[in-house]
């Protein structure tokens, strides 16, 4: 899977979590921790990812 892909499926998961009532934080942390980690990757070398995306 593309990894531009795999970032707007996680974004949308994260969206979805961070709606619902329940308290999802540890889960949430880790979503931005993998999107954050994506999105570095995906980066060409040298330059970094927005910070404030999101």
């Amino acid at each position: 899977m593309d990894k531009r892909t795999q970032i707007n499926l996680l974004k949308f998961r994260l969206h979805k979590l961070t709606v619902r009532e329940k308290d999802n934080a540890g889960v949430c942390r880790k979503i931005r921790r993998q999107i954050r980690n994506l999105e570095r990757a995906c980066a060409p070398d040298g330059a970094q990812a927005p910070e404030g995306e999101g």
